[in-house]
Order: structure tokens, then sequence, then C-alpha cells
């Protein structure tokens, strides 16, 4: 399902469709898979902010979480955000 097509997006760098799908899938937002999937689509689309936005509105978070978010902080060179 939405896992999927978030990860696809997410190889495609494509933003424009990565905010789309999010949108799309606002019923799921407290899924915690997707969540982690999402902040990862969107680091590889180019938006840590959006990312960062994700990561912030997550009611429960996991390591796979944290990591997604630390390794986005550093490929954006944000070592002081890590």
């Amino acid at each position: 399902g939405l896992v999927f097509v978030l990860k696809a997006v997410g190889q495609l760098k494509d933003l424009k469709k990565a905010q789309k799908v999010y949108e799309d899938a606002r019923l799921f937002r407290n899924d915690l898979i997707l969540g982690n999937v999402s902040i990862e689509t969107f680091i590889e689309c180019g938006s840590l902010k959006k990312a960062r936005t994700i990561f912030n509105e997550m009611e429960a978070k996991d390591i796979v979480t944290w990591s997604k978010m630390i390794d986005g902080f550093v490929k954006f060179e944000r070592y002081q955000l890590a």
C-alpha cells in the first residue's frame, strides 16, 4: 500500500508526488511505519524541513524514527541538529 508508494516516490526524488501521497495518507498519520517511511521519503526528495515536521508531529517514535531523522541531518550536513 502506501508504504511502497512512498518508497517509490522517494527513489524518484519527486517532492511534489511525495507531498500528494503524504496528504492522501492523512488518515494513517499515527501509523509508526508510515511515519518512518514518510520521513525517509522527504529526506530522499530533498525536504529535511518536511521530514522534521513529520518527526515532530509523530506521537510514537522508535529507533528507526530517530535513526532516519539523524541520517537526514547528516545528509544535509546539519550535524549540530543530529
